[in-house]
């Protein structure tokens, strides 16, 4: 068809339109692509998939299906050598993986009767170990959990027990009655990193910060403890890529599938939404 022909069906304002029911950003923008199909067996394949996941939501209704990230260009990043994905990309892609699951289980339970959609679940390979591990080395929020590595588990325990040391020690130093000619203000607090007291004003109007000795000691053991926890994230993050990077061709194609199922669930709610009919295709 010609672009004229298209701009005065306004299939740019049906598009946009079906781009309103699909739940990912990849899918929106998987529908605001579509173009019209030109050969008979596209139409009536495509038709027929749109018409059965019409049949199949009325039935069984709507897919477990909700917003997810767009993962492929963390995905692409993960198989530079050397590059090492933060906890924020990896929990997006975990995201994906756990979406995809439960599309699939969906899917396998319900399509039986629908031909025209039997593939959808068998293109979503499962990735469990890969979804698991993920799982259990980060939050929600994508930080390193503590379960990650015995470690690194080690390493933050010693941490909050040296915090906890320095801010009783601090706090019971601001209770002696002798403190008040040193300090401005009776509280503990970090400075470049490291527990001190507020002492005075200085000259041009900034606060200073005094460190005890027995401080002193317990602030250098606790730099040095976080900096091994960095250290021990920073490889567990590069671990965790390293699984991406084994896995990645699976991993874009179990989104790709995903795109298409949003976008397949996009034009099937549209048409249920406006009441659509299946049209009937005739060789004339």
């Amino acid at each position: 068809m010609r672009p004229r022909d298209l701009a005065a069906l306004e299939l740019d304002r049906v598009r946009r339109r079906v781009a309103d029911f699909a739940r990912s950003p990849a899918g929106k923008q998987a529908c605001g692509e579509l173009q019209p199909h030109t050969e008979r067996p596209a139409v009536s394949r495509a038709l027929e998939a749109t018409h059965q996941c019409c049949r199949l939501m009325e039935t069984h209704g709507d897919l477990p299906l909700g917003e997810f990230p767009d993962i492929r260009a963390s995905v692409r990043s993960a198989t530079r050598e050397g590059f090492v994905l933060d906890g924020a990309s990896l929990v997006e892609i975990r995201s994906v993986l756990d979406a995809a699951e439960a599309v699939r289980g969906f899917l396998r339970k319900h399509v039986a009767a629908y031909a025209a959609l039997k593939e959808l679940p068998e293109r979503i390979v499962p990735l469990r170990e890969l979804q698991a591990t993920l799982r259990r080395a980060l939050d929600d929020s994508g930080d390193v959990a503590d379960d990650a590595s015995e470690e690194l588990a080690s390493v933050r325990r010693e941490l909050r027990h040296l915090r906890g040391r320095l801010q009783r020690k601090l706090e019971d130093l601001l209770n002696r009655p002798q403190i008040e000619e040193i300090v401005s203000d009776r509280y503990v607090t970090l400075r470049n990193n490291r527990y001190v007291l507020p002492q005075d004003r200085s000259v041009s109007g900034e606060t200073t910060f005094i460190e005890p000795l027995f401080a002193v000691a317990l602030n250098n053991r606790l730099m040095v403890a976080a900096k091994e926890e960095e250290r021990l994230v920073r490889r567990i993050l590069a671990d965790l890529t390293e699984l991406v990077r084994t896995e990645h061709v699976l991993v874009l194609a179990t989104f790709e599938t995903m795109v298409e199922i949003d976008a397949l669930a996009a034009r099937a709610r549209f048409a249920l939404h406006y009441r659509f009919t299946q049209p009937i295709l005739h060789d004339e």
